[in-house]
Parts: C-alpha cells; sequence; structure tokens
C-alpha cells in the first residue's frame, strides 16, 4: 500500500470527498479537514525517531486526526477503524477479521 492510498481512505472518511467541506467549527477546510497549523507541522510528528519504532499506517492517520500525539490517544483508535475500513474496502490492506 502506499501513501495515497492512505490519503485517498481518510478523504473519504473526512469530508466523502467534499473539496469545500468546512468543520470544527470553522477551523477545518477541505477533503482532508485539515487546520492551518497542521500544513506546517505535520510531517514533524510522524517519524520513527519520535515513535521509537517504525511508523505505520495506523499512526499516521491517527495523528492526522488526534494531532502530535494522536498516536496514542485512546480517542483516535474509533477514527482509524474508520480509515481502516475504507483502506480494506478500497483493497488496499487484508481484512484481519
Amino acid at each position: 500500500m502506499n501513501i495515497i492510498t492512505l490519503i485517498l481512505a481518510i478523504i473519504a472518511v473526512e469530508s466523502s470527498g467534499n473539496d469545500l467541506a468546512v468543520g470544527d467549527n470553522g477551523d477545518a477546510y477541505g477533503c482532508l479537514q485539515i487546520h492551518a497549523c497542521y500544513v506546517q507541522d505535520a510531517s514533524e510528528y510522524a517519524k520513527e525517531d519520535r515513535l521509537g519504532r517504525p511508523v505505520t499506517i495506523e499512526d499516521i492517520a491517527r495523528i492526522h486526526n488526534g494531532g502530535p500525539n494522536g498516536y496514542k490517544k485512546d480517542a483516535t483508535i474509533k477514527y482509524w477503524k474508520k480509515v481502516e475500513a475504507e483502506l480494506i474496502s478500497r483493497g488496499a490492506i487484508a481484512s484481519y477479521n
């Protein structure tokens, strides 16, 4: 699987592909529902040296949803399950059930 497939799954979960979507009380924009600060520093958070282990697609999706430490927040598990289901439906990853 590649990063493009993950991004497409996140877009489906976040906005159903609506480029004009606005959420989080007007703070999140576009199909990815990105906050302005996210664009600036998101690439700093999902790194092996920061996590202390190889980065997974789950880590990336949960950081996208929950911020810098989203990969370890219980609150992002439900979000990951939605992204995972979308990835499975696209045939990008295998179902483990």
